[in-house]
């Protein structure tokens, strides 16, 4: 078994998204933040001026998991389908994407170029999936695969993002 689409989870997440992405929006002073259509890694669109120059793909994570994250875990982690679906994106549209995980309160957040979470990542296997607080655990023992990288290697923190941002767009020549 898989963890089941939990329609509920997937629009309370949504709102969220809206909700950060208007946080980003009001603590940027050179960018600007919007939701996107959430169809392939673009959940929030970042631009500069009327330009498109960054996609965030967005992971509302419990305040529960979000403290492990920070303390226990030494890795963060997103689904291995992704490390396919955002380099495509990423040419099909020729602008990063940045792979991001906040907490449900939104008042923090882990960041990184998804081009460098892929290079420097590694493959990580769960027998077991949290969605909506409930466990769920995979038939016959079988595993579900992740893509993870060490924490110590991602952005944390609002102070300074949207340095960090531009950093990497500048070495990108977006902006």
């Amino acid at each position: 078994m898989s963890k089941p689409f939990q329609r509920d989870l997937m629009e309370k997440a949504r709102e969220k998204e809206k909700e950060l992405a208007a946080k980003l929006d009001s603590l940027f002073k050179t960018l600007n933040a919007e939701p996107g259509p959430a169809k392939k890694c673009d959940n929030i669109v970042l631009k500069h001026g009327e330009r498109k120059v960054a996609y965030l793909e967005v992971e509302i994570v419990g305040q529960d998991r979000w403290e492990k994250l920070k303390t226990r875990y030494p890795t963060v982690r997103w689904p291995l389908a992704k490390k396919e679906t955002c380099p495509e994106k990423e040419r099909e549209d020729g602008i990063p994407v940045f792979m991001a995980s906040v907490p449900e309160d939104l008042s923090d957040i882990a960041i990184i170029e998804a081009r460098k979470w892929i290079e420097k990542g590694r493959e990580e296997k769960s027998l077991f999936v949290r969605a909506g607080g409930q466990f769920f655990r995979y038939r016959k023992g079988g595993e579900e695969k992740f893509w993870a990288i060490d924490k110590n290697e991602l952005f944390w923190g609002f102070e300074g993002l949207e340095e960090y941002l531009l950093s990497v767009l500048k070495d990108r020549n977006l902006v």
